[in-house]
Parts: structure tokens; sequence; C-alpha cells
């Protein structure tokens, strides 16, 4: 579906999401920014455009752009040598099987692509396993309004409008009905958060950006190996639970 959907991809998300959503990236960047981290894992990576605002804020460190769509991964290495931009790699990835080993990032960030993940839960894992003692995961994810008035147009908004205008765009009206379908799944709000706590994540926190059809969430990876010993018995009774 993904490779279906590259060639208007961008486009797209600029016009679904009224333009708000490279406002939502930038905050997500300047929140990774403040780490300094030197080498970041962006999956989930499309096009890259999360990856581009990754090195124009981040200019001393490397980016690994990972994505299981051949096709985004394509374009998005298509518009870094049209740009001119040092500093990023492409990599094939599945967000629960990843290629890399344990430790290897100082940060890993993910917009709009956990609700796709076939366990977010396994996907936080591996984020926490491939980050360095006091890395940083970030992630923007879609969310529905909780005021029943902004949820009455929401719901409009997404179940019609957005079908019928990447229809008209793309041709691929079936995708953008998924849209709708996987926002109103994927766990919101605490429950995301707490998906990053059972992870092994601590100081996790998360913020909703107005009008509440957007979330960031925040995760840290502990540095003391006694935090690490609890983050392991957790890791195997969630484990034992499933």
């Amino acid at each position: 579906m993904f490779d279906d959907i590259a060639p208007t991809y961008d486009l797209l998300n600029r016009v679904n999401s009224l333009g708000l959503d490279q406002g939502w990236r930038a905050d997500l960047v300047h929140h990774v920014a403040e780490e300094r981290p030197q080498l970041i894992l962006d999956l989930a990576a499309g096009t890259g455009d999360l990856s581009i605002m990754l090195s124009e804020k981040c200019p001393d460190a490397t980016i690994v752009a990972g994505d299981l769509s051949e096709e985004m991964l394509q374009l998005g290495a298509k518009k870094v040598s049209q740009q001119g931009i040092d500093g990023i790699q492409f990599s094939i990835e599945d967000a629960m099987q990843l290629s890399f080993e344990d430790g290897t990032f100082d940060a890993v960030t993910c917009a709009f692509g956990v609700r796709n993940f076939e366990s977010i839960l396994r996907g936080y894992e591996e984020f926490f396993r491939v980050l360095k003692p006091g890395g940083m995961a970030a992630v923007l994810e879609l969310c529905e309004p909780t005021n029943p008035l902004l949820k009455l147009g929401y719901d409009l908004y997404v179940k019609r409008i957005i079908p019928k205008v990447s229809k008209w765009v793309s041709g691929q009206e079936a995708a953008y009905d998924y849209l709708g379908e996987s926002i109103r799944k994927v766990p919101q709000r605490r429950q995301m958060q707490r998906l990053m706590d059972m992870a092994g994540f601590i100081n996790t926190y998360y913020k909703v950006y107005a009008p509440g059809v957007c979330g960031l969430y925040v995760g840290f990876k502990p540095k003391s190996q006694l935090i690490e010993q609890q983050r392991q018995r957790l890791y195997e009774l969630n484990q034992g639970l499933r």
C-alpha cells in the first residue's frame, strides 16, 4: 500500500493535515536536538521529511532513515540527493526486527508510523534495544480529539473528505480509508505512553497539539544498570502475559 501511495505521499500529508504536519515534525526535532545526538535512527521514515529536518537541526549527527517500503526510501534518497544533503543513509527495515546491534543509536524517532506496526509494544522494545543507555525515543502519532464538537468535525473530515481528496490526488481512496481506521484503533495519550513504560523507557511523557489530532510521545533508556535489570524483569513479565 505504501509503495502505491509513495509518489503523492508528501503532497497528501500537507493537504490532509492542513499543513500542520510540518509543525509537529519541527517540534519533535526540537526535542531531539536538545539531546545532541550523534547517531539517529528515523524509523518509518517514508520519503525522508523528518530525516531531512533532523539533519538540518542536528548537523553533526548521522541519520539512518529506515522504512519497510522500498519505494518510499527511493523517493527519500532522491530528495536528499537533489538537496545536496550529506549525513543521511537509507535502510530497508522491519520495525519488528531491526537489523542493528544493541546500543547503537543515541536517538530513535518515528513520525506517523507506529500505528502501522504489527505490535506497537514489540516496536518499542526494538527501539529500546538499539538505543544506547540514556538514549531517547521520540514518536509522533495521530489521535482523535477528545472535545465532542471537535470530534464530530474530525470524524466527518477523516471519514468523508480525506478519502475523496486522496482519491482525486492519488487514485488511492482505499489507502486513506485505512488511515481513519488505523487512527481509531491506535492507543492514544496515556495508553500510548504506557506502552513505552512497558518497553522499559523511563521519564516518559506526551503532549497533544491543538486541535487534538496529533501527539508527541517521548521516553528515555535508563543509564543505570540497576534500572536496566528492573526493565529486563518487566520485559520478561510482559512476555509471559502475551
